[in-house]
């Protein structure tokens, strides 16, 4: 029995994947920063709901921990509304194959906040460039 317990402990703490993915994750604004990506990594498809941005990814894994970011530098390119780069940091460490499919969400607000700052507006509309996803993403608050 006590050999039975300490398997299942071990199970428990050695095999949990933690490949769960952390809903509402703000975006981040940073001068600098580097981005890891998974060559595996595909966004089929973005949306918007109010201030979240949820996008569907589909990657090779599901063995190993999975760490994503949403990045921009916050540089605002001058456009009629105006347009901001923005990069998912993805990182899948295991040598699994599976092919998975999730929706991973993001909250936008401080975006908006840096928008209203910068412009001395209360509201706007930001046209989002995700990196390696073709079309525009739509932000109005």
């Amino acid at each position: 029995m006590k050999y039975l317990l300490i398997v299942m402990v071990f199970f428990i703490f050695c095999c949990d994947d933690g490949s769960q993915l952390e809903p509402g994750k703000e975006i981040m604004i940073l001068a600098n920063f580097s981005a890891i990506k998974d060559p595996n990594l595909v966004v089929t498809g973005a949306h918007m709901s109010a201030d979240n941005l949820t996008l569907s990814i589909q990657y090779g894994g599901g063995c190993g921990e999975v760490k994503y970011e949403l990045f921009t530098n916050g540089l605002f390119m001058e456009s009629n509304p105006v347009q901001l780069r923005i990069v998912l940091s993805f990182a899948d460490s295991d040598p699994c194959e599976a092919l998975l499919f999730e929706d991973i969400t993001f909250d936008l607000k401080p975006l908006a906040d840096h928008y209203k700052e910068s412009y001395q507006s209360e509201t706007g509309t930001i046209i989002l460039r995700l990196e390696d996803f073709e079309e525009p993403i739509h932000y109005d608050f």
